[in-house]
């Protein structure tokens, strides 16, 4: 629905959420992406616990999110399914494709932790099925005035 910015919430069942049946993502980095899996190194986590929230059903399904930086690999096929053209936009070249240069990978890196798709490609995101878009503001050979940044927020 426009202008709702609400996740979905899992059902409820009683007293308790309704626990999907939870898998461990089959993306092939998923085991070194550390700061999402429930592991302990020496008795500590140093992690999110995004797999407790993941069980609980919380997996981004409804929400919208934009990444503000230095573009996107639009092509990368763990976005096909995530990816938003209609809200990314490029306010160094004033284009409706935020795309990253060669030298400009933050943007990508950043999007893929926050909701790279489940889909055994690559890595996986924290909101596996939220909606992606992109603001590329900033890059290697951008220059941003104030006047950029406001609008690209």
């Amino acid at each position: 629905m426009p202008g709702d910015f609400h996740a979905e919430r899992p059902e409820r069942k009683g007293k308790h959420f309704k626990r999907n049946n939870f898998e461990i993502p089959a993306d092939p980095l998923y085991l070194d992406q550390w700061h999402l899996s429930d592991n302990t190194e020496m008795g500590i986590y140093y992690n999110i616990s995004a797999e407790g929230a993941w069980k609980l059903g919380y997996t981004g399904k409804g929400v919208r999110l934009a990444i503000v930086d230095d573009g996107i690999e639009i092509d990368h096929p763990d976005f096909a399914e995530n990816y938003n053209s209609e809200l990314s936009w490029d306010i160094n070249r004033n284009d409706p494709i935020p795309l990253a240069t060669r030298d400009d990978q933050h943007g990508t890196s950043c999007a893929g932790i926050a909701a790279a798709g489940r889909n055994s490609v690559c890595g996986v995101g924290v909101a596996y099925n939220a909606k992606l878009s992109m603001v590329r503001l900033v890059g290697y050979h951008s220059r941003t005035t104030d006047a950029d940044e406001a609008s690209g927020v």
